[in-house]
């Protein structure tokens, strides 16, 4: 599509290429041995790219004609602007990119990403690139670039590093270990549990299913648009994690918590080298949930990645009050938002300001308890009002 060079000072070029099969497979050749994002794994790229109107490319930065850095990306239009952002959109999270550490400079790359995507034959207006972990795995994320934002969302983790039945015995655990044996004989009373992992392409469907309807069910009580709603954003998880199971570690997997051979909560997670990821989860508003099965399955996966030993649990982006429960790390996330274009400097101001508002408000606990007690009964007003 495009090649830019960076001269001077600068020895880093920018090529763009559309992501198909031969990109894609070049990407998983670079990034297979690299940390990534989970946003960033191959698999990820594949799903989301084979979406019906998707315009996915493929970012390769060379030094000295030797590939340092891939990226996939996504072209989409939004309010007349077009923009180049990281693949899935807001579902993409704690992004972290494929590259080769030492050789990559924040300042030149952002020149080298500047020209490619001004030079290239597609219009581009801003480069927006959200939610990006700092570090990971003792290396710094050179796309939080001179001038990036804080993120209005937090990322939360446990610290683990040791097998579970160590780690019950101390003191941060010990009490999270006798509410399990409390909660596991309120489970008795009504017949046990299972947890289930979907170990084939029909299982992932079935409780994907499951998954956007108890989600669904959720945000409606909560007031709040339901971002997994979209025909494209399902058929990307469909794909991704009926694609995963052919890897041979599955990097993305779907459990389940079952009473009576019926998922009570439901956990759609990635899994790094260091740690097991809570990308989504749901529970079932029914009788059962008084029982917290969400709250059961999450002390189940934290098990699983202790004793796989994993150093963190990550629950992820957002701060939750069930989150606050297990976390101990707390992690800053970045935005870096670059104007290309006259009508991109106009939104980048915009996304700037939205961006500042909800820091502010999602900040200050009291005005973020506020804003969502609001937006609740607002929704159940709405839903009254027929």
């Amino acid at each position: 599509m495009a090649r830019a060079d960076a001269t001077g000072l600068n020895s880093l070029s920018a090529t763009l290429r559309v992501l198909d099969e031969g990109a894609l497979q070049d990407y998983r050749s670079f990034a297979g041995s690299r940390i990534v994002g989970p946003a960033q794994h191959p698999v990820w790229a594949k799903a989301w790219s084979r979406q019906p109107n998707a315009k996915p490319i493929l970012v390769e930065v060379q030094r000295d004609g030797a590939t340092v850095l891939m990226l996939p990306l996504e072209v989409v239009t939004l309010h007349g602007v077009q923009m180049a952002r990281f693949m899935g959109g807001r579902h993409a999270n704690s992004n972290f990119p494929a590259f080769i550490d030492g050789e990559v400079g924040r300042l030149e790359l952002g020149t080298a990403l500047r020209t490619a995507l001004t030079s290239a034959d597609l219009t581009v207006d801003v480069l927006a690139l959200e939610r990006m972990s700092p570090d990971r795995e003792g290396q710094s994320n050179p796309l939080v670039l001179d001038g990036a934002r804080a993120s209005p969302n937090l990322a939360l983790a446990t610290k683990l590093g040791a097998p579970f039945d160590v780690l019950v015995k101390t003191k941060e655990y010990r009490g999270k270990a006798k509410k399990h044996r409390s909660q596991l004989r309120k489970y008795e009373a009504v017949g046990g549990f299972v947890r289930k992992e979907a170990a084939t392409p029909v299982e992932t469907a079935q409780l994907l299913d499951t998954f956007f309807a108890l989600k669904a069910e959720r945000f409606k009580q909560a007031g709040i648009p339901d971002p997994f709603e979209p025909a494209p954003v399902r058929a990307a998880f469909h794909a991704l994690f009926a694609d995963a199971l052919s890897e041979p570690e599955p990097p993305f997997r779907l459990q389940a918590l079952e009473v009576e051979n019926k998922p009570r909560a439901v956990t759609g997670s990635s899994y790094g080298s260091d740690r097991i990821t809570c990308e989504f989860g749901a529970i079932a508003s029914d009788e059962l949930a008084k029982l917290s099965p969400g709250e059961l399955l999450f002390y189940l996966n934290i098990k699983e990645a202790a004793d796989k030993g994993c150093t963190f649990y990550d629950f992820g982006v957002g701060d939750e009050p069930y989150k606050r429960q297990w976390c101990d790390v707390e992690t800053e996330l970045w935005d870096v938002f670059m104007p290309l274009t006259l009508k991109g400097r106009a939104s980048v101001a915009a996304l700037a300001t939205s961006a500042k508002l909800k820091l502010m408000l999602k900040r200050n606990q009291r005005l973020w308890q506020v804003f969502k007690d609001v937006r609740r009964r607002l929704a159940g007003s709405a839903t009254q009002a027929p």
